[in-house]
């Protein structure tokens, strides 16, 4: 028998030693589709020699659900994701099911390693909630055969995956004719990990957005952050020392304007008189802070709700229904500017 202290079995090592693939194994452990007696048998020996959780494979094996989803999300400290977290929640309470947070820190890494521990809770399905998403996740979750729900993927949904995007080119529309129509015509973006998809989009809709109403790239200057305040309070010193000051910042989301704002009060800076300030996410923070910021609403809590929603009918689906349109599992976030007090006339 395996010590207390050696390292827990995951479902790679079982696939492993029974020769077989991830998914076979899971089919082996779910009862959900056919396997050969032959291969049934060495899945099931090298479970019981690895001692691979055994209670939960009994529960697993009478086709009870567990009625728990698991929660991937970017950053527990950011208050937007109180938001999404509450909508998930409603839904939950709504229909029996309870929720395992995880909290990524914007790390591929770290959400790769909670697989394993969603998995080994049989929980019926997950939602990835994360600004950092790689097709390694994706892959990892699909070799489980596990219900999903993705934000903001660039990939197809399926049968058992839903995608709930989020429509930023609606929000940053409206954003830059604001800027515009006030008279700013320097501008400055401050990103997120410059690396990740959810960051350059936002970016590149606004570069081009702005091109295509005269604004050339080079009146537009680009600054690294890191989605946290932090982030916001440094780049604000690169912004004001840069040889083409811009009159307008448009942040990649509310923590990170919410640094700038800090950061340039610090510095004797009037907000919006000498910058204003555009954020993402529309956080209750935004109006706590004087001034109260200006920001692209990004509905958390209608975010939460619909990726609960749609990942129940995922799992009451359980993939069996060859007609179900693969559309359905795809659903469309609206945003939309909310003007408030950190921009104004040049």
């Amino acid at each position: 028998m395996a010590s207390e202290s050696a390292k827990k079995a995951n479902i790679g090592d079982v696939a492993q030693l029974a020769g077989v693939s991830k998914t076979t194994v899971s089919h082996v452990i779910n009862n959900t589709r056919f396997v050969e007696p032959g291969t049934r048998e060495r899945v099931l020996a090298a479970i019981k020699e690895l001692n691979f959780r055994p209670s939960h494979i009994a529960r697993s094996l009478a086709g009870n659900q567990s009625f728990s989803v698991g929660l991937i999300i970017s950053d527990v400290g950011n208050p937007f994701y109180h938001n999404v977290i509450r909508g998930v929640e409603a839904v939950a309470l709504e229909k029996n099911y309870t929720i395992f947070l995880f909290n990524a820190n914007y790390d591929v890494s770290r959400s790769l390693s909670f697989i394993d521990s969603i998995i080994s809770r049989m929980v019926d399905g997950v939602m990835v909630m994360t600004s950092r998403i790689e097709q390694r996740l994706i892959d990892e979750i699909q070799a489980y055969d596990l219900p999903a729900v993705i934000t903001d993927y660039e990939g197809k949904s399926s049968k058992n995956l839903g995608i709930v995007s989020i429509d930023f080119e609606h929000g940053i529309r409206e954003m830059v004719a604001h800027l515009l129509e006030l008279g700013h015509r320097s501008f400055a973006y401050v990103s997120g990990d410059t690396g990740l998809r959810t960051s350059n989009i936002r970016k590149d809709l606004f570069v081009r957005i702005l091109s295509e109403n005269g604004i050339p790239a080079e009146n537009v200057g680009l600054y690294e952050g890191n989605f946290k305040i932090d982030g916001g309070r440094k780049a604000l010193h690169r912004i004001v020392e840069a040889p083409r000051r811009p009159t307008a910042v448009f942040a990649v989301n509310d923590m990170t304007a919410i640094g700038l704002m800090l950061e340039a009060q610090k510095m004797g800076l009037s907000i919006p008189r000498d910058l204003s300030i555009v954020g993402v996410d529309n956080i209750d923070l935004g109006t706590e802070l004087s001034p109260h910021l200006t920001t692209i609403d990004i509905p958390g809590h209608d975010l939460g709700g619909i990726s609960m929603g749609m990942l129940i009918d995922i799992i009451h689906s359980n993939g069996r229904d060859e007609n179900h349109d693969p559309n359905g599992f795809h659903r469309v976030i609206d945003t939309e500017l909310i003007i408030r007090d950190t921009s104004a006339h040049v």
